[in-house]
């Protein structure tokens, strides 16, 4: 039987035993950024809820904002040994509050978020290889270590 590691608001997992599952449930306008290498066969999981931190001072979980999380991904990654030029990334949640307006402080924050972690990685010259963003549904997503594959599916 596999091990679990639920990933919650602002947390970080990487793994490199192929027995793990890292998963984040409940996402709707938050993001799961999942990187896999499979040469290292090293995944990790980072449960991103707001785009930067240039909007809230104070302690937070470490990967509560995108400019946080993404750096901290992938140090935690080449950590247990993999390499930023094999990783293997899939984005999932991004969606959108039903009612907001544009107006509304919450209107676009699941599209600000993905946008913020596409310009982070591309700094980096990461890839985006699968995407399952916006829309108005929230999303589970698992990295499944042993098959090397993310699934992601609709609550």
């Amino acid at each position: 039987m596999p091990s679990r590691t639920r990933v919650e608001h602002g947390e970080v997992a990487v793994s490199n035993d192929p027995g793990d599952v890292l998963e984040a449930r409940d996402l709707a306008a938050c993001v799961a950024i999942c990187m896999f290498d499979p040469i290292a066969n090293v995944g990790g999981l980072a449960h991103v809820v707001l785009p930067s931190s240039t909007i809230q001072d104070g302690p937070t979980r470490p990967a509560v904002f995108a400019d946080r999380a993404v750096p901290l991904l992938i140090e935690a990654m080449t950590e247990k040994g993999a390499q930023p030029t094999h990783l293997k990334v899939t984005m999932a949640g991004g969606a959108e509050f039903i009612g907001a307006t544009a107006d509304d402080p919450v209107g676009g924050l699941g599209r600000r978020t993905v946008d913020a972690i596409d310009g982070l990685l591309r700094a980096r010259r990461i890839d985006v290889t699968q995407r399952s963003v916006g829309g108005l549904g929230s999303r589970c997503v698992e990295l499944r270590l042993g098959e090397g594959r993310v699934v992601v599916d609709p609550e």
